[in-house]
């Protein structure tokens, strides 16, 4: 993909690990690269409120749900949890961990917790299961976007949450 006035440069943090990624208007959706490599045309068609019908190069992908909050948004991609923040390469990520950085974990969509796999005081790593919620028949694994401590536990076993709701905080050291 070369380099155009139409490109949209991004630093995404995934789990801790910050990537490039580079978007691109193509007529049917978004071309996209990350790292480098790129991934296709991807376009989303509304299915609900906070979930849509991915498509990669014309093929129906998977379903996605997705939670925006600031600048980061809470994904539920084949029953995984991800967090994504974003940023548009030319401001720097405030909070950067290891300086009282949090991460807030949040549910995209209306579900059932399952099961709470951490407590309060619990240390974490980036990518760590904090939580799994039932959603649309499909259990959806919350993972920490940064290592630390959990800081805050917002839900039970057996609570029913709304797209949006607040699961748990992780707070870097």
């Amino acid at each position: 993909m070369e380099k155009g006035a139409d490109m949209i440069p991004r630093r995404v943090v995934v789990h801790g690990v910050e990537r490039q990624v580079v978007l691109s208007p193509d007529g049917t959706g978004w071309r996209v690269q990350l790292d480098g490599v790129d991934y296709g045309t991807l376009a989303l068609a509304p299915l609900g409120r906070a979930e849509w019908m991915m498509t990669r190069n014309g093929v129906h992908a998977k379903a996605v749900g997705a939670y925006l909050d600031g600048d980061a948004v809470d994904l539920q991609l084949g029953g995984s949890g991800l967090r994504v923040e974003v940023s548009d390469g030319r401001a720097t990520r405030s909070g950067a961990a290891g300086r009282g950085a949090s991460g807030q974990i949040r549910v995209p969509m209306p579900g059932v917790v399952t099961r709470v796999l951490v407590a309060v005081g619990d240390r974490v790593v980036a990518g760590q299961v904090l939580a799994v919620v039932e959603a649309m028949k499909m259990e959806n694994e919350f993972r920490s976007p940064v290592p630390g401590v959990v800081s805050e536990l917002a839900v039970q076993v057996g609570q029913a949450v709304e797209g949006g709701a607040l699961l748990a905080v992780v707070a870097t050291t």
